[in-house]
């Protein structure tokens, strides 16, 4: 369900996407993770940064990947 605000602090965001604060904050330090925001010293997270990411972590089952697919060639 899409929250009514178009941003969320760490907390929020982490229940978004399904992680504990604690590792979205390691993986921001590592580079790693969802785009975020800093504002000033709070940090917070577009909506549509997190449906971005959840995206590029998607995986189809019908999509049986590149070696699969030359195979049928």
């Amino acid at each position: 369900m899409r929250p009514a605000s178009p941003i969320l602090d760490e907390r929020g965001a982490a229940l978004y996407v399904g992680l504990a604060a604690s590792t979205l904050r390691n993986q921001r330090c590592k580079h790693r993770g969802p785009r975020f925001v800093r504002l000033g010293r709070r940090i917070v997270y577009k909506v549509v940064d997190l449906d971005a990411f959840l995206e590029r972590h998607a995986i189809d089952p019908e999509d049986t990947g590149p070696e699969a697919r030359e195979a049928d060639r």
